[in-house]
């Protein structure tokens, strides 16, 4: 395992509107190692992972990555350097499937639509054939 630090968080903070839901967090991840973060719902965990990798921007500290500061970067700049989060592409994934989920959905309706229009249109014709017919007395000469 290297001695060097290929990720350095210093007094990393986000705020929502007023609250903060991460407070000053500062760590070192060092090359080869696996770093994990524990902590209860609501600890800031996940948006401390979204800043890291861009899909958040900090608002306050100092991300570095390989000696580079990355701290505002947003996520395609971050991920062209590798670092990237596996649930933003997961998310990425659910939303591109939701989108032609969607699609699917509407094309359906649009074809549930013109059937109903054409069920209509059909309806309507033969009112009109039966109302004339009415007319006509049966014999093909209107009244």
């Amino acid at each position: 395992m290297a001695d060097k630090n290929i990720l350095e968080i210093q007094g990393l903070s986000k705020s929502f509107k007023g609250l903060k839901a991460v407070n000053d967090v500062s760590f070192t991840v060092r090359e080869g190692s696996i770093t994990g973060m524990i902590g209860s719902n609501g600890a800031g965990k996940t948006t401390t992972f979204n800043m890291i990798s861009g899909v958040l921007v900090p608002t306050a500290g100092k991300i570095t990555y390989k000696g580079q500061d990355i701290t505002g970067k947003r996520h395609g700049c971050r991920a062209a350097h590798g670092v990237h989060s596996a649930h933003v592409q997961a998310d990425h994934n659910q939303q591109a499937e939701y989108g032609k989920q969607q699609k699917a959905r509407k094309r359906q309706a649009e074809h549930c639509q013109e059937q109903q229009i054409h069920t209509v249109a059909v309806e309507v014709v033969q009112q009109i054939s039966r109302h004339r017919a009415k007319q006509d007395g049966g014999n093909g000469h209107r009244r």
